[in-house]
């Protein structure tokens, strides 16, 4: 067997491990910890999480890894290996704008919200999902990361000193504050249906040729509000936007302003195919708490202690218009 460690997570280890005749497995192991900040413990049994999650988007949607053995009680999980997809986020950093690929992933999202909302639920059944997919723990480290670290002076942050002004502006808005206060009460507090919970370019895999797509990294997931997926989707966008902007390419710049504008549309039309029945407001409830989400996402990508490789792999002078461009946007 050949063992070869998969850069790229924040939270786990992960491995390909092949065979002698070329077949391939992922396994990815969890630590009681998060593996870049060792000082932040987690639950190891996280994985038994994602290993739920997996299986009910591909029950829903088809657009997850199959489990091929759960181990999530020691704390690993061994699923199929998507070597022939690419992530989102490299597809972005190269310079593939697939806006078909967003309409794709906004369609899961309605899926999983569509199988799970709380209105076509029986109580019971709505009990079980909710204990199902409790996730303490992980819900609270976003709370803090996206909602709050990045909104003052704390030791986590992490930004280029030419943007001292700018952060420091923000820290200073008592409205932005008071709105950072607003989106982190509804994103603990307002859910309505299993979402994923970390739905950004480098959770999601796409096959270069025929453009499906499977969505990974699911130990995030846990019984909340459906904006949140699709703020943090958006917001992938806006990075590529921001990246292509400050190179001067105007065609994927362009391009990433029609996947934007693509994903509201085709979430909206499948949860309305695929939901026994809307809930009168229901859409326009999710509708108007994308905005806030998103814009915590944005912030935080820049100010806080996780960054994209959308903007990170610029040379320093794009890099430094690209954030700036984010933290106006």
């Amino acid at each position: 067997l050949v063992l070869e460690e998969v850069s790229g997570g924040n939270l786990n280890f992960v491995w390909r491990v092949t065979d002698v005749c070329g077949s391939s497995v992922f396994v990815k192991r969890a630590p009681p910890y998060v593996r870049v900040v060792p000082d932040f413990a987690l639950p190891a049994e996280r994985l038994q999480l994602e290993a739920r999650m997996l299986r009910l988007l591909g029950e829903v949607s088809g657009a997850a890894p199959q489990v091929l053995r759960d181990g999530t009680e020691e704390g690993w999980l061994v699923m199929e290996d998507l070597k022939d997809f690419e992530l989102l986020q490299d597809q972005l950093v190269s310079g593939k704008v697939n806006v078909q690929v967003a309409r794709t992933v906004a369609a899961v999202c309605a899926r999983l919200v569509s199988a799970t909302f709380e209105g076509s639920l029986s109580d019971a059944a709505k009990d079980d999902l909710m204990q199902q997919f409790a996730n303490p723990a992980l819900v609270e480290l976003t709370s803090n990361f996206v909602f709050t670290f990045p909104f003052f002076d704390h030791p986590t942050n992490s930004f280029p000193d030419n943007l001292r002004s700018e952060v420091d502006r923000l820290w200073m808005n008592s409205d932005l504050q008071q709105a950072a206060v607003s989106a982190k009460g509804k994103f603990s507090g307002a859910g309505v249906a299993v979402v994923h919970g970390d739905l950004h370019s480098g959770s999601i895999m796409v096959h270069p040729e025929t453009g499906s797509v499977k969505i990974i990294d699911c130990e995030f997931g846990f019984w909340g509000p459906p904006a949140f997926d699709i703020g943090m989707f958006v917001a992938g966008y806006v990075f590529a936007h921001a990246r292509y902007a400050a190179l001067g390419d105007s065609e994927n710049a362009a391009a990433s302003v029609a996947a934007v504008q693509a994903i509201w549309p085709a979430f909206a039309q499948e949860v309305t195919r695929t939901m026994n029945q809307v809930s009168e407001g229901f859409l326009e409830q999710v509708q108007a708490q994308v905005c806030p989400f998103l814009g915590c996402e944005l912030i935080r990508r820049v100010v806080g202690a996780a960054h994209r490789a959308e903007l990170e792999s610029l040379p320093t002078a794009q890099r430094a218009k690209a954030q700036q461009f984010i933290l106006h946007a």
